[in-house]
């Protein structure tokens, strides 16, 4: 039974996962295919996605409407996992559906991603897309597809490194 980040290590090593997103693109996937990635894939979806897709893992942080959310809204086949800030887990309300975890924001050093059997934090702090890359990359995907994302080449729709800094993320 998965309980703890930890647990998700590997878990679905060297298969592909999609990540949802809530931007327009989403709506460019028809029902055939959503059918099939729902029945056949792997997939996770952030914050309102399963208003409109069944995704194998949900994946929220930050504001406990979002818990609220999942606990009325998530569907028995989907995982829930919350991100918060460390120390803040008092915040958010208890649910049996969905496993709480602290996140940290993405550092400068030498391998910002942890995926190893001791991960106890979820990378991105405030960004959902970078949040959901690191589970995925946690679960040992060898193949990520983002669909609902619309920010090129941008951690946010606001800008906050520049430039240069954002060419060298990648």
């Amino acid at each position: 039974m998965i309980e703890r980040l930890r647990d998700f290590a590997n878990i679905h090593g060297g298969q592909r996962i999609f990540i949802f997103g809530t931007g327009p693109t989403l709506n460019d996937v028809t029902e055939e295919q959503l059918d099939y990635i729902q029945k056949n894939e792997i997939s996770i979806g952030v914050n309102y996605t399963p208003i409109h897709v069944t995704p194998t893992y949900w994946l929220g942080g930050g504001h406990a409407t979002l818990i609220a959310f999942a606990i009325e809204h998530l569907k028995d086949e989907t995982q829930g996992i919350f991100h918060h800030d460390p120390g803040a887990r008092s915040k958010y309300p208890d649910s049996d559906r969905i496993i709480f975890t602290e996140d940290e924001v993405c550092s400068v050093q030498p391998n910002p991603l942890p995926k190893n059997k001791e991960i106890d934090k979820i990378v991105g702090g405030h960004n959902i897309l970078l949040s959901a890359s690191h589970l995925a990359y946690i679960m040992g995907a060898s193949e990520i597809i983002y669909i609902g994302f619309e920010q090129v080449n941008r951690l946010h729709f606001y800008n906050l490194w520049s430039e240069d800094k954002q060419q060298n993320f990648k």
